[in-house]
């Protein structure tokens, strides 16, 4: 296993790669946590932990991400797989068309699939060492980025800032290494690119609190308050629906949820100090369990 690299604190320009495999504890560690804090050590800290492959949903925010903030790295790190335009078809049958038409067709399939497997070998050739993305995602992608480029707003909102930075610093009251990546930094406002299925009000209301967005926006307000001296108060998320016509959204946090964001922040933090202490990391707990909210409402 090689050794995971610790970073002091300050603002890097490093790869996604290396920002997710560095020590530190993020957004994503604090919701494992949250869940279950052996679920947080199995992930972080069990040095016999093996990475699930990851889920075409990822690569493909991934995907948008690099297309959107860094177009420039999107070739060398994604490959679209080409549409299958060999179709070799069921083969015919000696009964039903005589020998020499058995014969041609015979010929006819073992062409094409030796094109076929050249043209695979090829791509594979081609694709090495990238993520490969199907024709209809990188179709996708093309889209949505046509689509938020094309908008005044959307467009002013990513332009101008910096990208994807890994910011570190020390959280003076645990003393525990942290660490986040805002999608854009401008010199006043943060802006996070997110990719939806509903990008509606009350269905992306939803999703910010399903995803802890606002727990992200609060470690991103400590981070650049830490590291920079600056207290940010203006965040922005900009989100987009994969399906067409591929509707977008922008929506301005208030304050009250980066507050109920640093409140979790601060309250996880202080566990998973416990936790590192006492090198104890619990299961779930003991509870009694009740019916759901809405069970109670059914009629028996």
């Amino acid at each position: 296993m090689n050794p995971i690299k610790i970073y002091s604190p300050g603002i890097y320009s490093i790869s996604n790669e290396e920002y997710h495999s560095s020590c530190g504890i993020s957004r994503s560690g604090i919701v494992e946590f949250k869940n279950c804090p052996k679920k947080f050590w199995n992930k972080y800290l069990n040095p016999d932990y093996i990475p699930p492959t990851p889920s075409k949903a990822l690569n493909f925010g991934n995907a948008f991400h690099t297309a959107i903030l860094e177009p420039h790295e999107f070739d060398k790190r994604y490959i679209a797989k080409p549409e299958d335009k060999i179709i070799i078809g069921k083969p015919l049958r000696l009964k039903d068309v005589g020998k020499e038409a058995f014969e041609a067709d015979k010929i006819r399939i073992a062409e094409l699939q030796s094109l076929k497997s050249k043209m695979d070998d090829e791509f594979e050739i081609k694709a090495k060492g990238k993520t490969i993305l199907s024709h209809n995602e990188s179709r996708m992608i093309n889209r949505m980025q046509y689509v938020l480029l094309l908008d005044e707003d959307s467009r002013q909102l990513i332009e101008g800032g910096q990208y994807e930075k890994s910011i570190y610093w020390i959280d003076e009251e645990t003393q525990l290494l942290c660490k986040v990546r805002p999608d854009i930094m401008h010199d006043n406002f943060i802006v996070d690119l997110k990719t939806t299925e509903n990008a509606s009000y009350y269905a992306f209301q939803r999703s910010l609190y399903d995803y802890n967005y606002h727990l992200q926006m609060a470690m991103i307000q400590e981070a650049i308050l830490h590291t920079s001296g600056k207290l940010l108060t203006d965040f922005i998320v900009l989100c987009i629906e994969k399906e067409e016509p591929h509707c977008h959204a922008t929506y301005i946090f208030d304050d009250a949820v980066i507050e109920r964001g640093r409140d979790e922040f601060r309250k996880y933090l202080r566990l998973m100090k416990k936790c590192f202490d006492e090198n104890h990391w619990p299961s779930y707990p003991t509870q009694v369990i009740d019916l759901p909210t809405y069970a109670k409402y059914e009629e028996i």
